[in-house]
């Protein structure tokens, strides 16, 4: 199975997956040195290492995701209280 480039959730909500390079890491404040991953509710988007192996980089991904999807379920909560129970 390939990391899809982005996952859209009920709501418009919108995940970008990145793949970056040590060097390109540097430039994302919550992937540090020592991170593999990283999800950044700001933009919306997970940060993976390049470096890592595809089986480690999938555990990364997995893992991060489960970040993203709770903070999903917080945003379309929020979406599904204003707007009722029937919202679109």
């Amino acid at each position: 199975m390939k990391i899809p480039h982005q996952i859209t959730l009920p709501g418009h909500y919108r995940i970008r997956i990145r793949i970056v390079t040590r060097s390109q890491a540097k430039l994302f404040p919550l992937l540090d040195r020592d991170a593999y991953a990283s999800w950044s509710i700001d933009d919306r988007t997970i940060y993976l290492r390049k470096s890592r192996t595809g089986t480690d980089r999938m555990e990364d991904f997995l893992h991060e995701m489960e970040h993203a999807f709770t903070d999903w379920k917080d945003y379309f909560r929020g979406r599904t209280e204003q707007e009722g129970p029937c919202a679109r």
